[in-house]
């Protein structure tokens, strides 16, 4: 066994390269279920961008208001998809308050 002393900074960019790379070969494998890996967020950010609970996100792709992309066990959402998706029910809160 080989022990080997890395500093805070090295650990974390040795890290970061390996999920780069593990990254770039999921999305290779998945390229025809995947359009760029900046384009996808979790339902987790979802529901933080819309101020909703994270069920509440699933519950919405579910129904399909918003679109969810199943890649590998995980829904992810298109950034921009959800962008759109948030500008439209800021129009319809405006219009058909909720109660």
């Amino acid at each position: 066994m080989k022990i080997i002393l890395l500093t805070e900074d090295e650990l974390s960019a040795l890290v970061g390269r390996a999920v780069d790379d593990a990254l770039e070969t999921f999305i290779t494998k998945h390229s025809d279920k995947v359009k760029s890996r900046t384009n996808y967020i979790t339902a987790a950010d979802v529901a933080k961008m819309t101020n909703a609970h994270f069920t509440t996100v699933r519950r919405w792709a579910k129904e399909g208001l918003i679109k969810g992309y199943k890649i590998d066990r995980k829904l992810l959402f298109d950034s921009d998809e959800v962008d759109e998706f948030v500008r439209k029910k800021q129009i319809q809160r405006r219009i058909f308050p909720e109660s």
